[in-house]
């Protein structure tokens, strides 16, 4: 049934035509400087790979493990960029280059740099790279679409890990809870490599929040790592619930998405091995869910 299953979403999502890149590409760029310094004083490091399509870009933003730096997510944020996706690697608090404190002298124009050290991960420093890291390269993207460059409603996240994961799911969670507000929220699908449930205080929570239930959710593991397996059915099921009678549409009108891949590997590696299905997936999922579906018109973001 599983394989049925892989088949049936491989097919689902088989490309009309060739992963062959219809559009320019444009040059990376390094975020950093004032606009990434965090309001405890972080100084923020990202790799932001534009889009050549204009406002009705799919923005993506991917967040890697906690032990990892985006430079590992390079390859991946290439092939999403070669398919007209506008995407964010990023290193948050403690990780990759995000490494320095910046502090500004009272009275000069002079600052104090000074390294982070290692950071010691508990329920504060994780809030913090939710709602202050991760926020503060999504007000770049709204500069981004503000300046016809993107679309952001079309907000896609991509979680790398149990971690990377948690954090994507933490962040959506956040940014739809703001639609409950009377506010606009802009993520619209979540993409999640080897979530996790039990691995520390990073991880996925059970049951999952209840704004969740509206997004787009597609979910790779590999499962012949029976530990990981058992979660990700279990992390699948708390998906499903949130989403009665989903089973019953369409392959391609489903909001969730479950890929059990046949091997030990996962995260990062399940995405890099040769000939890996998470990449060709995510684009194709990308494309059906979000390039091809229209959503209300961009406006001007705070």
């Amino acid at each position: 049934m599983k394989h049925r299953t892989l088949l049936l979403l491989a097919t689902a999502f088989a490309l009309v035509v060739g992963l062959e890149s219809a559009y320019a590409q444009l040059s990376p760029v390094t975020l950093k400087g004032e606009d990434f310094i965090t309001s405890d004083g972080v100084q923020l490091i990202g790799t932001y790979y534009p889009s050549s399509v204009g406002k009705e870009a799919v923005p993506v933003m991917i967040i890697q493990d906690l032990d990892e730096d985006r430079k590992t997510l390079h390859s991946l944020a290439l092939s999403l960029q070669e398919q007209g996706c506008a995407v964010i690697t990023m290193d948050l608090r403690g990780q990759g280059d995000s490494n320095k404190i910046i502090k500004k002298i009272p009275g000069k124009n002079d600052v104090i740099e000074k390294q982070m050290g290692k950071i010691i991960l508990n329920k504060d420093v994780l809030r913090r790279m939710v709602e202050i890291d991760i926020e503060t390269f999504k007000r770049f993207l709204n500069r981004q679409n503000n300046d016809g460059k993107l679309n952001v409603r079309k907000l896609c996240l991509v979680g790398v890990g149990g971690s990377g994961s948690a954090l994507a799911t933490a962040y959506a969670n956040l940014d739809c809870s703001w639609a409950s507000q009377g506010q606009g929220a802009d993520v619209r699908a979540l993409a999640l490599v080897s979530p996790r449930l039990k691995s520390g205080l990073a991880s996925l929570s059970s049951p999952l929040p209840k704004n969740l239930k509206d997004l787009c959710v597609y979910m790779w593991y590999g499962e012949e790592d029976l530990k990981v397996a058992k979660e990700g059915e279990a992390i699948a099921r708390m998906f499903k619930l949130q989403r009665p009678g989903d089973d019953k549409k369409e392959v391609l009108d489903r909001l969730f998405y479950e890929v059990k891949v046949k091997t030990r590997l996962q995260g990062l590696k399940l995405i890099t091995a040769e000939n890996s299905v998470v990449e060709r997936h995510l684009i194709k999922f990308i494309e059906i869910k979000l390039q091809k579906k229209d959503f209300p018109t961009w406006s001007m973001k705070e």
